[in-house]
């Protein structure tokens, strides 16, 4: 979604994190946390590691998250059918995923996990203002022989001004009812899983 999409896009199931943080290029007022990249690092090894060994089960995956974007990146991935009239970016979130609920969801020959409620919150930048907005989702995949083949954002409440709430809940919905972002989504997340984990865990 306009960027709650690539956020979206980032909170990888086992994949779903990957998605949601993938842009770059922060700017203007809205200035990125100084261990933005280490916590994003330090979650990714802590996936992968998971994704690769399916184990431990127990527990949850705890990661603490942040990630900002310029006023171009967002624009840019807005794509076509939506329209980012605001500034930078940036989102947070304490991820927090139950370990048998993601081996047990690339184990399966196929399953439908619905992810715990997770609330992201955004700063967004305007022309005189940075405005705050929270977002509460629950994201849904879908897995068969651990292939992500269908991913639902499944937003669920949003609290912001009336304007970034409309642009939020749109994207939202032509995520889920029409798959906007899907196909890139759905490829991102199969990619992190098959291909770059392994690398991040081999320490490549």
């Amino acid at each position: 979604m306009v960027n709650v999409q690539h956020w979206m896009h980032h909170v990888r199931l086992a994949g779903l994190i990957a998605l949601i943080w993938s842009l770059a290029a922060p700017a203007s007022a809205i200035e990125p946390r100084k261990d933005e990249k280490d916590r994003l690092k330090a979650c990714e090894k802590s996936l992968c590691t998971l994704i690769v060994a399916k184990k431990p089960v127990k527990g949850d995956l705890q990661c603490p998250l942040s990630k900002a974007w310029s006023k171009k990146t967002m624009k840019e991935g807005s794509g076509s059918k939506l329209r980012w009239g605001f500034g930078a970016a940036k989102c947070e979130v304490d991820l927090k995923v139950p370990r048998e609920t993601i081996v047990g969801a690339l184990s399966a020959a196929e399953i439908k996990v619905t992810l715990p409620p997770h609330t992201v919150d955004c700063e967004v930048e305007r022309e005189n203002s940075v405005d705050k907005a929270q977002i509460t989702l629950a994201p849904i995949i879908e897995l068969k022989d651990g292939k992500a083949k269908k991913i639902w954002v499944n937003v669920t409440d949003i609290k912001a001004p009336g304007v970034i709430k409309g642009v939020v809940w749109s994207a939202a919905q032509l995520e889920d009812s029409v798959g906007l972002f899907h196909r890139r989504m759905i490829k991102a997340v199969n990619k992190f899983i098959r291909e770059e984990c392994p690398k991040v865990v081999a320490g490549g």
